[in-house]
């Protein structure tokens, strides 16, 4: 590519809650555009968007805006961020959900029954061919439970990802451990990564399911469990669920 380009996508997103009604969102400066060709770093500003279409002009690669933070249970907010310059508009790029409001206290159970939520908000994402969603029945199975309930990864394309992320969840003192019913299958090919965020961003991997680890011809739903004590020093988490698409439907159900 020959001359200035158009600049790239920003890297590194970052999204925390400042604890006094603020939030701070901080990214990289995109290094390239997007043919790959020359940027000048000086002359890109972002047009950052909050969860309700309002948008701010900035030139630099922090932003803290007050956010309304809710007396009782949470709410969430996130942000998308796009690079511009005389060039044009480079790509938009989306922060992690944010949560807000105070943490749900031990014992946490969740068993999306009837296809509603006992505890919310959750992010259910949608994405190009891949999302999370409530569902009443599966190709695969009925709930674990019988409750007329669970929530699914569904993908209708061979590779792509999607998350289900909870709501703030205490684990102050509670001698917590995860269990969650996920039913596999001999043919599935999709994998389901268990992660914690910390109120700081930072993600920590419990582990990796595969669908297909089951001998069960016709498959089976099974129990998984995953020890949280060494975590309990980082107070206030989300549960993240990343479903990862290998052409098949992965079902997961009930804390």
């Amino acid at each position: 590519y020959v001359g200035e380009d158009t600049p790239g996508e920003v890297t590194n997103i970052l999204l925390t809650d400042r604890g006094n009604g603020t939030v701070r969102l901080t990214w990289d400066a995109p290094t390239l555009g997007i043919h790959g060709g020359y940027i000048d770093p000086a002359k890109v500003k972002y047009e950052v968007t909050d969860a309700a279409g309002n948008t701010a002009t900035l030139t630099a690669c922090t932003y803290e805006p007050s956010v309304d933070v809710p007396a009782e249970g949470q709410s969430m907010t996130w942000f998308s961020i796009r690079p511009r310059s005389l060039k044009g508009k480079g790509p938009i790029c989306q922060s992690d959900t944010l949560f807000l409001g105070r943490a749900f206290a031990m014992p946490f159970e969740e068993s999306f029954s009837h296809r509603g939520l006992d505890f919310q908000p959750w992010n259910l994402q949608e994405l190009d061919g891949v999302e999370w969603s409530l569902m009443g029945y599966g190709s695969y199975a009925d709930p674990q439970d019988a409750d007329g309930g669970m929530v699914a990864f569904i993908n209708a394309l061979p590779e792509g990802g999607a998350k289900l992320v909870s709501p703030k969840i205490s684990l102050s003192g509670a001698h917590p451990t995860l269990r969650f019913w996920m039913f596999h299958h001999p043919l599935g090919r999709n994998a389901l990564t268990v992660q914690l965020r910390d109120a700081d961003g930072g993600l920590h991997t419990l582990g990796q399911l595969q669908t297909a680890d089951t001998a069960e011809e016709q498959g089976e739903w099974q129990l998984h469990t995953f020890g949280l004590e060494d975590y309990e020093a980082l107070g206030d988490v989300q549960l993240i669920f990343r479903g990862e698409s290998h052409l098949s439907e992965a079902l997961m159900h009930a804390f």
